[in-house]
């Protein structure tokens, strides 16, 4: 449900619409759950699809050898699934966080909110937006970067492994 609804009206829905069943939940509260959810939601179908790519012959093959279950998880299928999981789960997180944005308009205080203020008084809105742009763009560029250099690695560990 949360991967398939708009994300703005998910903001509206828990901070509003919740209001109309008689449960009132504050702004930083709201936007915490519509975070949390949207993002379990992605991140749960990401861990899903690495474990379910994994061949159903690996685990049977492990434990023929003499592996237990646990072994046979954590040394054959878990760096598998790693593999297919880590570079979409960085991805994530860099939406995630510019995600955030969507809360200023419940009024949550965060980046986008304060610059809206500020653009209001100031009559500065153009360079307000592009200072608050840059800014996403420093938070979210490092972790771009990381997320190259994580799937960079994953690729030569895998040609390392090849006969």
């Amino acid at each position: 449900m949360f991967r398939n609804t708009q994300v703005l009206a998910q903001v509206c829905i828990i901070y509003s619409g919740l209001a109309h069943t008689g449960i009132q939940v504050a702004v930083i509260p709201a936007a915490v759950i519509r975070l949390g959810f949207n993002g379990g939601a992605i991140l749960t179908e990401i861990i899903r699809s690495g474990f379910a790519a994994a061949h159903k012959g690996q685990p049977e093959a492990a434990l023929s050898v003499g592996m237990t279950p646990i072994k046979s998880f954590r040394c054959v299928i878990l760096p598998q699934a790693m593999r297919i999981i880590l570079p979409p789960l960085l991805n994530m997180l860099i939406i995630l966080l510019k995600d955030t944005s969507i809360c200023s308009l419940i009024s949550t205080p965060e980046l986008m909110l304060r610059t809206r203020d500020l653009a209001w008084m100031s009559f500065l809105p153009m360079h307000l937006f592009l200072l608050a742009a840059l800014m996403y763009f420093l938070m979210s560029w490092p972790l771009s970067i990381m997320t190259r250099r994580i799937e960079l690695l994953m690729q030569l560990s895998k040609k390392s492994l090849k006969p």
